[in-house]
């Protein structure tokens, strides 16, 4: 195994260099010189499963298996690679694999000053690959700097994916109806949504009301819709005028709902991201264990 080291000054802090890093729309657009189209399934937390990925012309997906070694935000992210995916099918324990497996690929991430964030990656990797990426990495970094430097100047955009088994007629009308939307906004036990108003029209309001189950806090999560296409796309504009989009894509008898939305001031990137997931999360589970 050789080991190539490649640096790169960025123009934006690491929290946002982070977010180019594991948003999957950002991840797209920074690592198609690897492989076009290439892309992850799976989590960016320490002991997650994620494999990278790409579909090909025959419509089988490829790329390699991988788990989450450790994870320090904004500052450090180590991937543990630990075999194939070939066919859709995994590998991890037939004699080309262990050649090889396992092998690290870290992002360090070190900050200059406030507006300035050397980024370095580390990558293990076999003989016959390392002339490849001596070449690609730079290319790669490049287009993260470019990307991280463009969004440090906008709101901070922030996506979030789930996949549901269930057909889409099922998976919109969970989303959109009072009475299912309080039995899953809500992103930890802790916390539900006692009452959840939603008139799914452009140009009208929902207003969802927050509270912890022990009666200490609550609050209005409220918003105008701006774009409603049936099955399809929700847009809508909270109270404090950020953007919200969210979009149902069936394929294969499976819905993907894929949300971005405006970060805020208050809370770490990190903390928004999770808080986010951990409510679609819980739409995805409450969709397929009730429907």
């Amino acid at each position: 195994m050789n080991k190539i080291s490649h640096s790169i000054i960025i123009k934006a802090r690491p929290e946002v260099i982070w977010e180019t890093i594991i948003d999957p729309i950002k991840y797209v657009k920074w690592t198609y010189v690897f492989t076009e189209g290439s892309y992850f399934e799976g989590g960016w937390n320490e002991g997650d499963s994620i494999h990278f990925l790409v579909e090909t012309e025959e419509d089988k997906l490829e790329g390699m298996a991988a788990e989450i070694a450790e994870i320090r935000y904004p500052e450090f992210i180590s991937i543990r690679q630990i075999g194939y995916v070939s066919d859709g099918l995994v590998d991890t324990t037939s004699d080309s694999v262990k050649e090889w497996a396992p092998a690290y690929e870290n992002y360090t991430l070190n900050l200059i000053d406030e507006h300035h964030t050397k980024f370095t990656v580390d990558v293990e990797t076999q003989d016959e690959y390392t002339e490849m990426f001596d070449d690609v990495w730079p290319k790669a970094l490049e287009l993260l700097k470019d990307i991280s430097e463009a969004t440090q100047d906008k709101p901070m955009k922030i996506t979030i994916k789930t996949t549901i088994p269930k057909p889409l007629e099922a998976v919109w009308k969970c989303f959109t109806i009072d009475d299912h939307i309080t039995k899953w906004n809500f992103a930890s036990d802790e916390w539900h949504c006692p009452k959840a108003v939603n008139n799914l029209k452009e140009g009208d309001i929902f207003d969802y009301i927050m509270a912890s189950k022990d009666g200490k806090a609550s609050f209005h999560f409220q918003g105008k819709y701006t774009k409603i296409v049936p099955h399809k796309q929700i847009s809508y504009v909270l109270d404090d005028k950020r953007e919200v989009d969210i979009y149902f894509n069936e394929k294969n008898g499976e819905v993907e709902v894929e949300e971005t939305f405006e970060a805020e001031s208050t809370h770490s990137y990190i903390e928004q991201r999770q808080g986010w997931q951990a409510i679609l999360d819980n739409f995805g589970n409450y969709v397929k264990e009730n429907l």
